[in-house]
């Protein structure tokens, strides 16, 4: 977002809501980077209550904090003192996304790229002369980066609607000037993250279906190997496992106690053998 293009509130454009003609000047001829300028802006506006130089001032202060300084922490505190004079700020709610998406707070980008397309509907509602083209440019862009904040969530379905955004910001984008020739090449770097992540997943899918279909085989086979024992051991009973014997020990061997003599039994000796005979 250009940091001079202010926009519209659904009631009119912000620029002709500011009061001092001086702080109007002044605004016009701050550089790309001149916070200090902005912040004496905001100063000068807050003392002689110009609610709409002091909303201006810190857009674009936001804008050169976000953009040119890199600090997009700082640029959305401007942002919401912005909203919090103007909340129905389309392009505010818009640079504040994209300062989110630096941050990489996807979600909140999302819901602020949301809250712009609920603006715009309502704003094209309304007749102002030259208002539809610049906001179509607008909803082309919000749908680039909101693809790009979906892109940074990286979940399937997130992935799919932003495929679904890029492909109709062109519509938006096609036929915008200059501006909207720049953003038609922003979409080739979107397609090409787009598919980056898009093959990611297929690898991961292939990869997690391979290791399924592996479990499953050696599951099934131990299984088929379970029941081809199990009904093997039924049909062979000497496969059966069977307790041992007792050992044949001469306590339990009557015969060993008889030959060697006992208490209870005498001893035959080899002349009553022969008396016998």
């Amino acid at each position: 977002m250009n940091g001079d293009s202010y926009g519209q509130t659904i009631k009119k454009p912000l620029a002709s809501q500011i009061k001092s003609e001086e702080i109007k000047q002044k605004l016009s001829s701050t550089g790309p980077s001149d916070e200090k300028s902005l912040l004496l802006i905001i100063k000068q506006a807050k003392d002689e209550d110009d609610s709409a130089a002091e909303g201006i001032a810190c857009f674009k202060l936001g804008y050169v904090l976000d953009n040119h300084l890199e600090r997009p922490l700082d640029a959305i505190t401007q942002y919401n003192q912005a909203l919090n004079l103007f909340p129905d700020w389309p392009e505010a709610y818009f640079n504040r996304g994209v300062a989110n998406i630096h941050l990489s707070h996807f979600s909140e980008a999302i819901r602020d790229f949301d809250k712009v397309e609920k603006l715009l509907a309502q704003i094209n509602k309304i007749d102002h002369s030259g208002i539809r083209s610049a906001y179509e440019l607008l909803i082309g862009k919000l749908l680039l980066f909101r693809a790009e904040a979906r892109l940074g969530i990286n979940k399937p379905d997130e992935t799919l609607i932003a495929r679904d955004e890029i492909l109709r910001a062109q519509i938006y984008l096609k036929f915008n000037g200059p501006e909207g020739e720049y953003w038609l090449t922003q979409i080739g770097d979107r397609l090409r993250n787009l598919h980056n992540i898009e093959s990611k997943y297929n690898k991961r899918a292939h990869s997690i279906y391979n290791q399924k279909e592996f479990w499953f085989g050696f599951g099934l086979s131990f299984l088929i190997l379970l029941i081809m024992w199990f009904f093997i051991i039924e049909s062979n009973p000497v496969a059966r496992v069977t307790s041992p014997s007792p050992k044949n020990t001469s306590k339990n061997n009557p015969v060993n106690k008889l030959d060697r003599g006992s208490p209870n039994q005498p001893t035959i000796t080899n002349s009553e053998n022969s008396i016998k005979k």
